[in-house]
């Protein structure tokens, strides 16, 4: 389950979600931990001046000689520490797995608590009045409980920080006066529960503060996902992917000064209204979106270019055509017919369904407006309609 992470997820569903999926609670678990990683990295400052304020105040001590090692020890857990949070924070930046993190971590933290207890054995050991030793105390109490509160949220760094702390202090303190070492151990027992108390209490709030953060993530991605679908719904026809009128009059083909050469195919397909009345409106969607298909991919493979694929609305669809001739542009119609007739072997429908179409073809003229050239096109579509259909027709100038 990794450090924690079992009690996390137990506190989470007794307060959040019972039914929430192991993929969203992971997710709550990483963010928490990201968040606890992000404190630690900010505190490095604090640190390292607590530190520095704790050396200044053991120096000024009597017996400065005992504070050295638990001083270069406690200097050396701060740099450990600071490279496995490092760690940490790379490998939940890069979502990749953190168990062996966390073991590590758990390991540094049960050492940082043990340097802790051992600045401040030498002020419960040798007790005296000065001004300086209830700043060494003083100055581990708070940072004590600082680093608690940080790890509350992970329940098992912070046990294991508490208990690096009070066994150390428990070996340590049976050096020190009768009156002074169970009186002292019971104290700080009682302090130690305070603090958890305090830190178990916040991370109730850092656990709300994660799942917020998530549900806003969440649906920051829904309102993406449903305005770039919106956007994509009004250049789109939403049954082929084709685009719409609107990207057809948006387009570079509307631009009245492009001078290549370009040309217009209105595509109807014959008998459409037929398919769906013996077959059911959900083939001639099947036939509908074969049909795109067929467009899209011939488009594709045409020399020249760009071409448009555009769906008007119905079983009518559009094809705008550059840089290729007009010749280039009937022979590749002819092409159209023949694939789009083989629609309903390449789909296996069963029944007999014919699939043929009435082709338009109109040249976009120097300067003529793209709506003119559509309705040239267009006319020519109806022409062929009126010749039998299954045909080509080309507009006059």
């Amino acid at each position: 389950m990794g450090i924690g992470r079992a009690d996390f997820w137990q506190r989470l569903d007794r307060r959040f979600a019972p039914d929430c999926d192991p993929q969203w609670r992971d997710a709550v678990w990483r963010e928490t931990l990201r968040g606890v990683a992000e404190v630690e990295r900010r505190g490095v400052a604090s640190n390292l001046i607590a530190w520095i304020v704790l050396a200044l105040g053991a120096y000024s001590l009597p017996h400065a000689e005992l504070f050295i090692l638990p001083l270069a020890l406690r200097l050396a857990a701060m740099v450990a520490g600071r490279l496995y949070w490092n760690r940490l924070r790379r490998h939940l930046r890069d979502d990749a797995p953190i168990a062996r993190e966390l073991r590590g971590l758990a390991l540094t933290v049960f050492l940082s608590g043990a340097t802790w207890a051992l600045v401040l054995i030498p002020v419960l050991t040798h007790p005296m009045l000065h001004p300086s030793r209830m700043l060494v105390g003083g100055g581990v109490l708070v940072g004590i409980s600082l680093i608690v509160a940080m790890l509350g949220s992970v329940r098992r760094l912070a046990l294991a920080f508490l208990t690096g702390f009070l066994l150390t202090l428990a070996i340590g303190l049976t050096h020190a006066p009768a009156f002074m070492g169970w009186p002292a151990m019971i104290a700080m027992l009682g302090l130690c529960m305070g603090f958890c108390a305090f830190a178990w209490a916040n991370s109730i709030a850092h656990l709300e503060t994660s799942v917020l953060l998530l549900e806003n993530q969440r649906l920051r991605a829904e309102l993406e996902g449903s305005l770039a679908h919106a956007e994509f719904l009004s250049y789109h026809d939403p049954l082929t992917g084709l685009k719409n009128r609107r990207a057809l009059f948006d387009s570079e083909f509307a631009d009245r000064d492009n001078q290549a050469e370009r040309h217009v195919l209105t595509v109807d397909l014959d008998y459409f209204k037929r398919i769906n009345d013996e077959h059911g409106h959900a083939m001639g969607d099947r036939v509908l979106i074969a049909a795109a298909q067929v467009l899209q991919e011939m488009a594709e493979s045409m020399p020249g270019g760009p071409h448009q694929c555009v769906r008007l609305g119905g079983e009518e669809f559009v094809l705008l055509t550059s840089g290729i001739d007009r010749q280039a542009a009937t022979s590749f119609a002819q092409s159209l017919r023949g694939r789009l007739a083989r629609i309903p072997d390449r789909m296996e429908m069963e029944g007999a369904i014919a699939v043929t179409a009435s082709i338009g073809i109109a040249t976009i003229e120097p300067g003529e407006r793209l709506e003119e050239a559509l309705r040239r096109s267009d006319l020519a579509m109806y022409r062929a309609k009126d010749r039998g259909r299954d045909r080509i027709v080309s507009a006059a100038a």
